[in-house]
């Protein structure tokens, strides 16, 4: 499980000390604020005979961004999502 909130948040927290269980999840929560803008400019789309590619830059998804913006749950889950739909 890869979460690019959590994993800044515990780097944070532990450059000034031991961490706890409810500072890491606010400053998970602070850090996922600030992925926000980049979170909605990169998303999946599929493209007919091209396959699933990020809105923004149009790399392959996930691309190096959205790697870095979306957990690991998130990225299985969205992948999940569009392959259901494009079983409709």
């Amino acid at each position: 499980m890869s979460d690019p909130a959590v994993e800044a948040a515990q780097r944070a927290w532990l450059s000034r000390g031991v961490p706890t269980k409810f500072a890491i999840v606010d400053l998970a929560d602070a850090a996922r604020e600030a992925l926000k803008p980049i979170r909605e400019r990169h998303q999946q789309v599929c493209i007919y005979a091209v396959g699933r590619v990020c809105k923004h830059d149009g790399h392959r998804w996930p691309c190096a961004d959205a790697l870095d913006a979306y957990s690991t749950e998130e990225l299985n889950a969205m992948t999940q999502t569009q392959s259901a739909k494009a079983k409709e």
